[in-house]
């Protein structure tokens, strides 16, 4: 998790934007709560896999157009995960 972590802060330190801030803040919320240190429970892996990794994905695909709306359900997917 450290690795996309802080690739995740270089991106929004060199490009700030709304997207790069989304991205930093969900991989360091994954940080704080020792995703990296530790094993994390295959059910709550599946889910974030199931449920935010697409949404993460969806925003990717979009850019360089508007991501507004895959950020807004990143977002809401990311809420309902955690």
């Amino acid at each position: 998790m450290t690795l996309i972590d802080n690739l995740c802060d270089d991106w929004f330190r060199n490009q700030p934007s709304l997207e790069s801030f989304v991205f930093r803040s969900v991989f360091r919320e994954l940080t704080t709560r020792d995703w990296a240190e530790q094993a994390v429970p295959g059910a709550v892996f599946d889910r974030f896999v199931a449920d935010v990794l697409p949404r993460l994905n969806a925003v990717l695909t979009v850019l360089p157009s508007d991501p507004t709306e895959a950020l807004r359900d990143l977002v809401l997917a990311y809420h309902r995960f955690i």
